[in-house]
């Protein structure tokens, strides 16, 4: 299998373009980008808190949580503070928990049902965030060898993190991964695991990371009922990861441009969005981190297509 092999019906147009050019990042924006995981899980979390506040019928409610999760965001920033702030996880997950319990005398009827579905929420995210802050962890000591992984193991906990964003909209979308179980109007994620021995794959563990990472980029730009299909195979000579969409896509002269710290793809009226959308750089930094190589294909209206290729480390 090569780049560019694995693509859903309706392939990308366009040429498939390397992505050759520097990548430059500063300290601060290198650590922002070993913790995009955990600040998309967070940004979720504060979403979530302030729609608790306007369901227990009090806005201001939420201020001083709010609050807290802010300020737990800012000190994950400093990269000296970071480690130890992430181990905080569970005691902020039990915080939350808790303070929403309190709001239970708040609200009856339909309502206390609909708080009783953002605690279970919450604590889904905070299952999903305590999972990244573990992975951060282990990757504090320095760069994590090459691993053998199960396929049921990657299989479940790209699904486990789906499952959970999907809970996190509330019936706006759902995502099925299979054909069969597919419900009108819903995403179809087929992963495609190519393992030699039909049972693991032998990956740098933060691959996972981008795998989720890409797909979670790949369903927020695609419609829903749209198809998202995800590759991660073991080759002779290393390992490929591609995720392609039949999202909106980009034009082809974004393409490099959209690597870099803070950008993103055109919007459908032709805006270039700015801000904090750094997956495509983490994917480039943690491919040159290790040897290997990317493209991207995308063409607009025709979705989109990332590919990464990673050498096998020197033995």
């Amino acid at each position: 299998m090569r780049p560019g092999d694995a693509r859903p019906e309706g392939p990308a147009r366009g040429r498939q373009v390397e992505i050759t050019g520097p990548l430059v990042l500063s300290e601060r924006e290198s650590h922002l980008v070993e913790m995009h995981s955990v600040y998309n899980v967070l940004n979720v979390a504060v979403l979530r808190i302030d729609a608790v506040g306007e369901l227990a019928g009090d806005a201001s409610a939420a201020d001083g949580v709010r609050d807290e999760l802010r300020a737990w965001h800012s000190a994950l920033a400093d990269r000296e503070r970071a480690l130890g702030e992430l181990r905080r996880a569970p005691e902020i997950r039990r915080r939350l928990v808790s303070w929403m319990e309190g709001l239970r005398g708040r609200v009856d009827g339909e309502r206390r049902e609909e708080l009783e579905a953002h605690v279970e929420n919450v604590v889904s995210i905070f299952t999903v965030l305590e999972a990244r802050v573990a992975e951060l962890v282990s990757r504090s000591a320095g760069p994590e060898p090459w691993r053998r992984l199960s396929v049921d193991h990657l299989r479940a906990n790209l699904e486990r993190a789906f499952r959970a964003i999907e809970r996190n909209a509330f019936g706006r979308w759902r995502v099925a991964f299979s054909p069969a179980d597919r419900p009108p109007g819903a995403y179809l994620m087929q992963v495609e695991l190519g393992s030699r021995d039909g049972e693991t794959l032998t990956i740098p563990p933060v691959l996972e990371d981008v795998m989720r990472d890409l797909a979670a980029n790949a369903r927020k730009f695609t419609e829903p009922g749209g198809l998202i299909r995800v590759t991660l195979a073991e080759e002779p000579d290393g390992v490929l990861l591609e995720v392609a969409d039949t999202g909106r896509g980009m034009p082809e002269e974004e393409i490099e441009e959209v690597v870099r710290f803070g950008r993103r793809g055109s919007d459908q009226d032709g805006r270039v969005q700015t801000g904090g959308g750094f997956g495509l750089t983490k994917a480039l930094h943690v491919a040159r981190t290790h040897g290997g190589r990317m493209w991207i294909r995308s063409a607009p209206g025709a979705g989109t297509t990332v590919t990464i290729r990673l050498p096998l480390p020197p033995a």
